[in-house]
This record gives C-alpha cells, sequence and structure tokens, in this order.
C-alpha cells in the first residue's frame, strides 16, 4: 500500500494530550485513543518571528515561517509551510519513477479577551497537497501519469464564558472541508483497451458543540450537546485511453448526528476517585 509522507507540523502544535482506556462521556466510544492537539496562540511569542528550512535527498526540502505576538488581552500565531519531494508516495517497486509530491498549508490563531470573563478564539488552517502516483517499469513505459490531488480546510470558533467560581460555558461551532481527488493519466498513443480511472470524493461538515464545565467542591462535571452533518459527494468515472467508452456515476448524500452527555469525578478521598458519565447519540438517516 501506498502512504504519503506528511512534512513535519511541530512548530504549529504547542502539546499533544493522549486519552485511553476509559475515555470521558463528551469524546464518546473510541476503539485506540483519543489525541486532542493544542496549537500555539501567540501568548507564548513576544514580536517574534521564525524561519525553518531543510533540503536533503531526492531533492526533499519542507520549510516554514511562523510569526506570533500578543498584548495582555490579544495574541495572534500564523504560519506558512511548503513542501516537495522526489519521493512522496511509497513505491509498489525498488525503482522511483513518477514519485514527486509537493504541497502547501496556512495556519492561523487569534485570541481575544474581550473580558474577564469572556474569551474568544478563532483557528483556521488550509492545506493542499499533490502527489504523483508512482509506477512500476511497465507502467512508465506505457505512459500512465496517475495523480492525487488532496484538500484540507477547517475553521474553529470557541467562545469561553466564565459564569462563577469554576463554571465554564464553552460554545465552538465549526467548518471542516476534506477532499481527495484520484485523477488517471496516461501520455501512451490512443488505446480502447486502456482505462483511465477518476476518483473524485469531497465532503463538507458543519456543526457545534456546546458544554458546561463545572468545579465545585469535590465534584468535577462535564455536560454538554453536539451536533452536526456531512455533505458528501462523490464522483466514479472511467474513460478509454483514446476518448472512447467514458462512463461516471456520482452520488451526493446528507447525513447528521446529535449527541448529549454528562460525566462527573467525583474525589472520594485524596487517593479514591469516581468516575462516571452517559454519552447518547442519534446517527440520522442517510439522505440521496
Amino acid at each position: 500500500a501506498s502512504y504519503p509522507r506528511y512534512p513535519s507540523r511541530q512548530q504549529v502544535v504547542d502539546y499533544l494530550e493522549v486519552q485511553r482506556g476509559g475515555y470521558s462521556a463528551d469524546y464518546g466510544d473510541r476503539t485506540y485513543g483519543v489525541f486532542n492537539v493544542v496549537t500555539r496562540s501567540g501568548f507564548e511569542r513576544n514580536r517574534q518571528g521564525e524561519l525553518v528550512a531543510s533540503y536533503g535527498s531526492y531533492n526533499n526540502t519542507n520549510d516554514q515561517i511562523s510569526f506570533g505576538d500578543h498584548t495582555e488581552r490579544f495574541a495572534y500565531y500564523g504560519s506558512l509551510t511548503g513542501y516537495r519531494t522526489d519521493v512522496g508516495l511509497e513505491t509498489s517497486s525498488p525503482e522511483i519513477l513518477h514519485d514527486q509530491a509537493a504541497g502547501l498549508s496556512t495556519f492561523g490563531s487569534i485570541i481575544f479577551n474581550k473580558t474577564p470573563n469572556d474569551q474568544l478564539r478563532l483557528v483556521t488552517s488550509l492545506r493542499g497537497d499533490h502527489y504523483q502516483v508512482p509506477n512500476d517499469s511497465e507502467q512508465q513505459a506505457a505512459g500512465v501519469r496517475d495523480l492525487e490531488n488532496e484538500r484540507d480546510d477547517f475553521l474553529n470558533f470557541s467562545w469561553l464564558h466564565t459564569l462563577g467560581p469554576g463554571t465554564v460555558l464553552t460554545i465552538s461551532p465549526f467548518y471542516h472541508y476534506n477532499r481527495a481527488h484520484y485523477q488517471g493519466g496516461f501520455e501512451g498513443a490512443p488505446d480502447p483497451d486502456f482505462t483511465i480511472p477518476e476518483d473524485d470524493r469531497a465532503s463538507n461538515y458543519v456543526g457545534g458543540v456546546a458544554s458546561l464545565a463545572i468545579v465545585k467542591g469535590k465534584h468535577n462535571a462535564r455536560a454538554g450537546l453536539q451536533v452536526w452533518g456531512a455533505h458528501d459527494n462523490q464522483l466514479f468515472g472511467t474513460v478509454q485511453a483514446d476518448g472512447s467508452g467514458a462512463m461516471s456515476q456520482r452520488q451526493a448524500v446528507w447525513g447528521n448526528i446529535e449527541t448529549v452527555f454528562f460525566e462527573d469525578q467525583y474525589k472520594l478521598t485524596s487517593w479514591f476517585t469516581l468516575n462516571g458519565g452517559v454519552r447518547l447519540t442519534h446517527f440520522g438517516e442517510p439522505t440521496i
């Protein structure tokens, strides 16, 4: 199987939280684990910029420029990352043929402490990747030139409001777009027996999360609601290398999920804590 060698994003990540074993109710049931990536905000920088560049074998380069600053109430962080390489996807043969890759991504974070009890944060990212699908020697000689183009964009907004000591309300609407477009390519002589495929799938997700966290006495409780919908649009088609026999099929599907959850951590003693929670999820029937 082929897999992409994504460039490092360590300059964007502030720290990573890993939850495994018994998961909290606001994350639901997961088989392996939950990873919470906390990105940089700008509060860790004081009118600072950073440039990271590298160059290695197979013309591999992975470069990033980032900048950030803050005041007592406002902070921003932004970065631009680009890469290219002659070995993008895992090859199916010892030879490296038709395997270049390149990508560009941007990231931005803005935090504004409007009042001592209100914090607003906007986080956004745009990313595009271009891959040549590697060939073996026979495919290369035949003129096969397949490509894979991918997009991943998201926009998250959060409002944190302190209702009182130990009580915080969080409302976070979000939007996420993801696309993977496989485009068959052929540079050989027109051949009615050679099939060129195309697979284009794009998904839009929009929704939000509202949660209330209360820390009081021996209790650490959380309750909330999560609602989101998804629109999936997929096209699959084929055409012969001489331009004949073109066929395609498109399917567009809507779906939605609604979830409510509640959990509490009760510290019975300094060394013994009881954890309990419930999560109820409704999966809407997909519509075409």
